[in-house]
Order: C-alpha cells, then structure tokens, then sequence
C-alpha cells in the first residue's frame, strides 16, 4: 500500500541498446518472483507459526510500511490539500493501482469515502487465500488503515471495513469516515459486513508513464513488502524460527 518507486534497488540491470520490451518482461518477472515469495511467506507463517503470531507479524509489517510511506506518498501524490476521508480513500486507490493491484475509489461524501480492492486479493494470489485466517487479513487493517487518523492527527478518523474474502465476503471493501467524535483506538477499525458501497466508482487521473517505468514500479510494489516483513519475522520469532519461516 506504499507509493511504489523510489530507492529500492534494481535487480535488473539494463545495458546500453537493451531491448525495452524485453526490459519490462524481466522487471515483470522479478516482481512475481516477490509476489509469489510474499505469498508463500504468509502461508508458511500461518502454518508453521500459527494465527496469533502471524497476525502481530502482518500487523507490524504493515505498521511500518504506514509509518514509513503514508505521510510521504500524500505528498507525492498531491493528495494533501483534500478532507481527510477523501485524501486516504484517494491514496490507497492511487498507491495500490500503480503496483499493479485491482483496486476501486467510491466516493460518497467529504466525510465518508470509500475503497474496494476487487478480488482475487492480490496479496494472498488467488486461491492462496483460502489458506489465510481473517485475524491475519484484520492485521492488515489494524496495522494500516486505523492508524491514518493517527498519523493526520485526526482522532475522529476511522476505517470501516463492510466486506473482505476471509470473512465470506468479496475482496475487501470499507470506508473512511470522519465522525463527530474522538474515536477511541478499538473504534479506529470497525467491521459492518452488510453496508451497500456506492454504485458508481470514481475516476481520478492517471500516470502518463512508459510501460518500462510502470513495470519497474510494479517490481518495487512486491519487493517493498518482501523488505518490509523479513525483519519482522524476526523481531516476533526471532532469527532461528523466523528463518525457517522465511525458507519456504
């Protein structure tokens, strides 16, 4: 859910008169080999480590890609100036859209916006999901989108989540919403299953970038979870069982 691009250094290396299709095909293969490698962690994670201590794993890997990418990439992507619901509905359509993931803006009101990653989820890759408990796609959630407002200094700011594929649902679904009250740190992230998004998706302005630069962002996308959750693995299981976990 971070800005894609950026420092992450290149696997791939182009020459001087390397092919640029064959350039984009090897940034694409890079990123699946992450993709498929940031999947198979998961899984192994909740297998050989069980759901409770997978879930603090995922909470605080997505924790630190918060802390890390969410204030910056607002910048970045001119989302600032917007009400705060809007501004992070908008962001997490943005950020995840140009890594290559299925992802919708709903909007509703200044105060209440929505976001849909459309399944199949692209963090479980398809079918994968079956295997993951929804504590860990929760985790997710805790570690990212109820800590917006925090880091807005917004305390009437929360996440709604009203559908997710761990749960019976359809990829995931929720709202950002501004209340007229502080919200206490279990209010930040709610569940309402059953809540009817809008109708009609939102539309905001694209990238106009070669299709070796969108290629590379993608690659990045994959790599920066990769990055992200090694030293967690550790920091929860330590380097013996974190090891094993991350040798799937």
């Amino acid at each position: 859910m971070s800005v894609p691009g950026g420092s992450t250094p290149s696997p791939v290396a182009a020459g001087p008169g390397a092919d640029p299709a064959q350039d984009s095909r090897a940034l694409a293969a890079v990123a699946e080999l992450y993709h498929r490698y940031l999947t198979g962690v998961l899984l192994s994670l909740v297998q050989r480590a069980g759901t409770a201590r997978a879930a603090e794993v995922v909470f605080r890997t997505f924790r630190r890609q918060h802390l890390e990418k969410f204030l910056p990439g607002l910048d970045k992507l001119g989302l600032r100036h917007l009400p705060h619901a809007v501004a992070c509905a908008q962001y997490h359509y943005l950020s995840n859209a140009l890594g290559g993931v299925s992802v919708e803006w709903l909007p509703e009101t200044d105060r209440k916006s929505w976001v849909s990653y459309r399944p199949p989820r692209w963090v479980f890759d398809g079918t994968a999901v079956c295997g993951v408990p929804t504590e860990v796609s929760r985790a997710m959630l805790r570690g990212w989108h109820a800590h917006n407002g925090v880091s807005l200094g917004n305390p009437c700011l929360g996440f709604v989540c009203t559908s997710q594929t761990t749960d019976g649902g359809a990829g995931l679904v929720g709202y950002y919403v501004e209340e007229d009250q502080e919200l206490s740190e279990d209010e930040r992230l709610r569940f309402s299953p059953g809540e009817l998004a809008p109708a009609v998706a939102g539309e905001l302005s694209t990238v106009d970038w070669s299709a070796d630069r969108l290629a590379k962002v993608e690659r990045n996308y994959a790599m920066e979870y990769v990055r992200s959750i090694v030293p967690e693995l550790v920091a929860v299981l330590g380097p013996a069982d974190g090891g094993f976990v991350g040798r799937i």
